[in-house]
């Protein structure tokens, strides 16, 4: 007689550790020119899926890491340790796709960070990110003072 059950074949248990049932994703809409929450009829806006991890992936990225107390340690960037640095651009690059991957990849919602188009010149980063999500492959802007 075992302890196992009968059906303990690896597979089986593998399949039950890696899959999980994530509900969907909402958030707050949010005006990315405005900077501030799409309000309708006097109440917020509710967006899913994509849109609603394009709303996290900017707060995200405009968020430092360790500054409020109100995050976890896990959530936001650490784009500041790039200033004064006396890097050579390559090297900035590539520790910049890092610390966006640190920040992103937090979210059990995206799967992956496929390419990083940012230009990183006084302090400011800027432009693309493409990403797979749970949902589909997504393009966010960056626009970001550090």
């Amino acid at each position: 007689m075992s302890i196992l059950p009968s059906d303990s074949s690896s597979s089986a248990i593998d399949s039950t550790i890696t899959t999980t049932d994530l509900p969907i994703y909402r958030d707050y809409a949010w005006d990315f020119d405005n900077d501030d929450y799409i309000i309708q009829d006097a109440e917020l806006v509710i967006i899913e899926e994509d849109e609603a991890l394009k709303v996290w992936i900017y707060k995200a990225l405009k968020t430092p890491r360790f500054r409020y107390l109100a995050y976890s340690l896990y959530y936001g960037n650490e784009f500041e340790t790039l200033i004064s640095q006396n890097y050579d651009s390559d090297i900035v690059n590539i520790e910049l796709k890092a610390l966006i991957e640190q920040c992103l990849l937090v979210n059990p919602y995206i799967k992956s960070i496929d390419t990083v188009n940012i230009e990183f010149d006084d302090a400011k980063l800027t432009g693309t990110i493409y990403l797979t999500t749970i949902y589909g492959s997504i393009e966010q802007e960056v626009n970001v003072d550090v």
